[in-house]
């Protein structure tokens, strides 16, 4: 019985740390994702923002916000532009392809 007990123990301890291992491999390749999604941002600034993508930002409703950061946005498989904006109760990414089409939006602070 008490070997039952110890094999028992043993496994579940083994389990635990594979779980533990794996939930620290699967955080360490996020955030080597974002960190490598950084490394291909580029502050710009409204004028240099492509016409097509002013006015689909035009068509959006976002005037009412303050625009704090603009960035241009290269990753493997995509190219945008990025508009950090201020709103009264949250701070948002908003993402526009370069030929003007809303992609998302996406909350990354709520004030």
């Amino acid at each position: 019985m008490k070997k039952l007990v110890l094999s028992t123990l043993a496994i579940a301890l083994f389990g635990f740390s594979t779980a533990a291992v794996a939930q620290s491999t699967e955080g360490a390749q996020a955030q080597q994702a974002q960190v490598q999604q950084q490394e291909n941002k580029t502050a710009i600034k409204m004028e240099e923002v492509p016409e097509a993508v002013k006015e689909g930002w035009d068509k959006k409703d976002y005037k009412a916000e303050n625009v704090e950061k603009i960035f241009k946005v290269k990753t493997d498989s995509e190219e945008y532009i990025e508009f950090i904006v201020k709103g009264t109760m949250d701070k948002k990414a908003v993402h526009f392809d370069l030929n003007g089409n809303f992609l998302r939006e996406k909350v990354i602070d709520t004030l």
